[in-house]
């Protein structure tokens, strides 16, 4: 489990490596889905690398208030609520594959 100050004690390198990869992950998609991931300001590693992006995110999940009132402080113009839960949102991001 994640905490700011909480250090890495076991699998460092693992850990570094999958941050390395979704740094990258964000900076080279024209997408993002973020299914279930509830909008927690303070894990930086995640939120600022997705408000810095200058992909379209698309939230699933049950808290669409936090994500918007989110991306409305980070000035995230792409930035869309398309469901509860994924479920609901199998239709409309199959929709997005086409386009």
């Amino acid at each position: 489990m994640y905490h700011s100050s909480k250090r890495v004690l076991y699998s460092a390198a693992f850990v570094k490596g999958q941050q390395d990869a979704f740094l990258a992950s964000v900076k080279y998609a024209s997408r993002i889905y973020l299914i279930g991931l509830r909008v927690h300001a303070v894990d930086e590693h995640i939120w600022q690398p997705l408000a810095a992006t200058k992909s379209a995110l698309f939230y699933v999940g049950r808290e669409p208030e936090d994500f918007h009132r989110w991306a409305g402080e980070n000035l995230r113009k792409s930035a869309f609520s398309i469901a509860n839960s994924f479920a609901e949102a199998l239709q409309i991001i199959a929709s997005h594959h086409g386009s």
